[in-house]
């Protein structure tokens, strides 16, 4: 038997597609014109054309022949003009939403419009699976061939690129793939995933994520299934037809960034995690009551995206009038989570900013609306007042288990009493939040905590108040405590002198008579090893009391202050995704508490010493916000350039200050104005480091920010700053 990458691996998935339904052929001897092996009269198509045809007639049967060829002529037309992702997203919603299709109305005469159906999304059956091996694509200047194509319809969907065995996965993306999309784009205009494997070791991802973005699928059907990574568990998990089908359907998005659109795939918690919760809330609804349950899915792990695929497939999957309140406990939260939906499309820009409710009143009329998203505050259940007895509204909301909810949770209930509730988190309920379960059930998805005991990682361990010697009778004591310290002012030597005290509870917590104690109370099957990782478990909450009161005051206070500094000057973005780098790969378990926290300690500083920038700039942030945006990243600039940059951007904030009219930002001639005022201000006054491509780059991105920061004169995230920038 020889030992190739094709008897290795490729074969073995081939095989496992034929077992999943799919129609499998070579191409390596592929023949073209009129009786060609595909169908393809040369190797620059990339569409199997006469399957599409097949597929188009037979889904679509009361069509005349020129739909048919209408709706052909608009999936294949050149889209080379356009990028890659662009063109995806153009191509995924004629997928999704279907054609509209202009044909002649023989019975009143004139034009009739009709949506022509490319896929049959609830019956898999119903389509065409066909995987390709060794499928050869001419592009410009070369031509690749990508390991497996799976085609839906006539349509390349799935691209995988394999390695043998003890060749990183890694390569695939990085010699083939990346390849590809640079010589054969067409390929990926229709894609719906990418998938890179040596058999084992496999990954996902979308056809715009870098290989850091690409990840793993571990489970196939259920979370309790043992995790598995290898390239079996990736296909039978992505590409079963019903399974590929759901995801592309529902949970698919595409996002709009400052550096571009992304393309976000679901990951295997979010896509197992989600239709849990939908399972669980069909329960709910079919047993009477609104407990939908709690999705605890850890922080970092894209638990916003998670609510846009819930309330997504919701509306497009079952019948009903749906409206989605979405409940958050501070403003940023509020904002953040608007500006998700707002960026995967989900809702409007407009509809956005119409669905926040600024009161109870408010938050009334906007339910007795037809509004399918409404953002609201917690605040806004100071009372148990009816606001709305209407039975398809579905609540979700953020951390609900935090203080702020425990008092706040059943007026939702009573002011929603005919509604779903189920509570999006990434920490796991403790003792004293049983009102969480009250109103929103028991967990319906757990991701991280519960793979790390399945990992063999960490035993899991249940606090109660039962050992006297250490009783805790405050179930809110840390959260007191930190809000104590916090408001004290400590200076360094006091928080010093602080971890110092607080270091001499390791020897209560943790001294072996007592550790056998609690063994003995919590379980009689208990062992020297589970006692030894007791031990180390304690070890390492006793580092996390030393430095925890200062650690998590840093991180909730840095959270804050990001958000706060990000929202005046977006090019500081890349302090949040440092931050969420380290929160992340401290949840991943590459770094300890320790060195979490000498990095979120060092970047307190830098964020410090980047706030009080515009001082030491003299510039306002305002100002400060448009000599960013001109400098960074390019170009290099000497200190009399930039003096004159710094020039230009007080005096283009002055003027357009002046042009910010009533309902700009919907006005054309109003508009034309602004971006007039840039241009000329720029082209006058920056030195001539600025060539031609860069002067329009940055028009436009000065017209970006001011789009989105004044949407009125005097309204805006400025709005609570004075004249030096600093919040009033």
């Amino acid at each position: 038997m020889s030992y190739t990458e094709d008897s290795l691996v490729e074969q073995p998935a081939i095989g496992l597609f034929a077992e999943l339904g799919w129609e499998t052929t070579s191409a390596s001897e592929e023949t073209f014109g009129p009786s060609s092996t595909l169908g393809r009269e040369t190797k620059g198509e990339v569409v199997l054309i006469s399957r599409l045809r097949t597929m188009l007639c037979k889904l679509n049967p009361a069509l005349p022949p020129e739909a048919i060829s209408n709706a052909l002529d608009e999936l294949t037309r050149d889209r080379s003009a356009m990028s890659f992702e662009a063109a995806n997203r153009e191509i995924y919603q004629l997928l999704k939403d279907g054609i509209m299709i202009s044909i002649p109305d023989h019975e009143r005469g004139g034009q009739v419009t009709e949506r022509l159906r490319v896929v049959d999304w609830d019956q898999p059956d119903n389509n065409d699976f066909l995987l390709v091996s060794q499928f050869s694509v001419t592009g410009a200047l070369y031509t690749c061939r990508p390991d497996l194509v799976g085609f839906v319809n006539g349509l390349p969907w799935v691209v995988i690129e394999l390695k043998k065995p003890g060749v990183a996965a890694r390569a695939a993306f990085d010699e083939n793939l990346t390849h590809y999309k640079e010589q054969i784009p067409a390929l990926f205009w229709t894609n719906a995933l990418l998938i890179a494997s040596n058999g084992t070791d496999s990954r996902v991802g979308s056809l715009t994520a870098d290989w850091g973005r690409w990840v793993e699928w571990k489970r196939i059907e259920r979370e309790d299934e043992p995790r598995s990574v290898s390239l079996e568990v990736m296909i039978r998990g992505t590409c079963d037809r019903a399974r590929l089908l759901d995801l592309v359907e529902n949970f698919t998005l595409f996002s709009e960034h400052k550096a571009g659109l992304v393309k976000i795939i679901s990951q295997n918690h979010q896509f197992l995690g989600v239709n849990n919760a939908i399972t669980s809330m069909l329960e709910a609804r079919a047993l009477g009551h609104g407990r939908g349950g709690v999705f605890w899915q850890t922080q970092g792990s894209g638990k916003s995206f998670s609510m846009v695929f819930f309330a997504q497939k919701i509306l497009r999957k079952l019948e009903g009038n749906w409206t989605f309140v979405v409940v958050t406990d501070r403003v940023e939260l509020d904002v953040q989570i608007a500006k998700t939906f707002k960026a995967t499309g989900a809702v409007s820009e407009a509809e956005g900013d119409e669905c926040h409710a600024a009161s109870g009143a408010h938050l009334r009329e906007l339910l007795r609306g037809n509004h399918r998203y409404v953002f609201t505050l917690v605040h806004k259940f100071q009372t148990p007042e009816l606001l709305c007895d209407r039975s398809d509204v579905i609540v979700l909301t953020d951390e609900a288990h935090r203080s702020q909810y425990d008092t706040l949770a059943l007026n939702m209930r009573a002011a929603l009493p005919k509604a779903m509730f189920l509570a999006f988190t990434g920490t796991p309920l403790i003792a004293g939040e049983e009102r969480t379960k009250e109103v929103f059930g028991d967990y319906v998805s757990i991701y991280d905590f519960q793979q790390s005991i399945e990992d063999g990682a960490t035993v899991p361990l249940f606090y109660e108040n039962r050992t006297p010697e250490l009783q805790l009778v405050n179930p809110d004591l840390n959260e007191d405590t930190y809000q104590v310290i916090e408001d004290a002012g400590l200076d360094a030597d006091q928080e010093a002198k602080l971890e110092r005290t607080l270091g001499r509870q390791y020897h209560i917590i943790t001294r072996d008579d007592r550790l056998e104690t609690v063994a003995k109370d919590k379980a009689p099957w208990w062992t020297a090893e589970v006692t030894q990782r007791l031990s180390i478990n304690c070890r390492m909450t006793s580092l996390a009391m030393n430095n925890g009161y200062r650690f998590e005051s840093m991180q909730s206070s840095g959270m804050r202050q990001l958000e706060k500094m990000v929202q005046l000057n977006r090019t500081r973005a890349d302090f949040s995704e440092k931050f969420e780098a380290l929160i992340e790969s401290y949840n991943a378990g590459s770094r300890s508490i320790e060195e979490l926290f000498q990095e979120l300690l060092n970047l307190s500083i830098s964020l410090s010493d980047e706030q009080q920038r515009h001082v030491r700039e003299s510039m306002s942030e305002e100002e400060l916000v448009i000599f960013d945006i001109l400098t960074r990243p390019a170009p290099a600039l000497s200190a009399e350039e930039q003096a004159e940059v710094k020039k230009v951007a007080r005096e283009l904030l002055t003027k357009l200050k002046a042009l910010l009219v009533l309902n700009w930002r919907t006005k054309s001639a109003s508009r034309s104005q602004l971006k007039l005022a840039i241009e000329d201000t720029l082209d006058s006054g920056l030195p001539t480091a600025f060539t031609k491509e860069l002067y329009n780059q940055k028009c436009a991105a000065v017209f970006e920010h001011v789009y989105e920061s004044y949407p009125e004169r005097d309204a805006g995230v400025y709005a609570a700053t004075n004249p030096q920038g600093r919040p009033s």
